[in-house]
């Protein structure tokens, strides 16, 4: 199944973005550039999966995020999805940059829904 493309409502402010999932067949740390940025060397094989994100604009400068999985309930690590709903979170890290960067008033509520 393709990863649908990115959808947004002409009638909203709603934006839904379709993230492909891969598995890493290996991964190595190779160095690290100047800017802190891993220099990898990788083989992967994408999957026919893929991660849902949606986003609305909230009425102030917070930045929220739920992250779903939808999955069987057994197979849900509760630590790391706890992780996942954490401020930390790149979701999170990449909305406060764009917020910085293009002086955005308002922040997004966001949610991920992973297979």
């Amino acid at each position: 199944m393709p990863v649908p493309d990115t959808a947004i409502d002409s009638s909203s402010e709603d934006l839904v973005v379709y993230a492909p999932s891969k598995l890493n067949l290996f991964l190595h740390v190779i160095g690290r550039r100047q800017d802190g940025y891993h220099i990898l060397q990788t083989a992967f094989q994408l999957l026919e999966y893929h991660d849902e994100l949606h986003f609305s604009p909230r009425p102030d400068d917070r930045i929220t995020l739920r992250c779903i999985r939808a999955c069987p309930p057994a197979l849900i690590d509760d630590a790391a999805l706890e992780a996942l709903n954490s401020p930390d979170n790149l979701i999170c890290k990449a909305a406060r940059s764009m917020q910085a960067q293009f002086a955005i008033p308002r922040g997004p509520t966001s949610s991920c829904t992973s297979a």
